[in-house]
């Protein structure tokens, strides 16, 4: 089986505006989301800033404590945008929910 195809940088961009809007509706900081996920305030910030650094284990507490759209998630992790598509198409909405 292949890998996922990395999709354009602008995934990154829109994963990284998916959690500062989801930190924003749970009136969360950085600082908070680094307790949640067990970091520094200075090493959340630095993951935000580069999220490739992510492990999958602090990935996944982030979507646990944030559920980012789950669509917006998948284009970060480097699915392809035609599945993307497809996903969309199937789920009738804006996200998979």
């Amino acid at each position: 089986m292949s890998s996922p195809r990395r999709t354009p940088i602008t995934d990154k961009a829109d994963f990284e505006a998916e959690i500062r809007i989801r930190r924003a509706e749970r009136n969360l900081t950085q600082g908070d989301l680094g307790a949640v996920i067990g970091v520094s305030p200075a090493r959340m910030s630095g993951l935000l800033s580069d999220p490739d650094s992510l492990t999958i284990g602090r990935l996944r507490k982030i979507v646990k404590a944030l559920s980012p759209d789950p669509l917006v998630l998948l284009a970060f992790l480097g699915y392809d945008q035609k599945i993307l598509r497809q996903l969309k198409e199937r789920s009738g909405s804006n996200g998979v929910s």
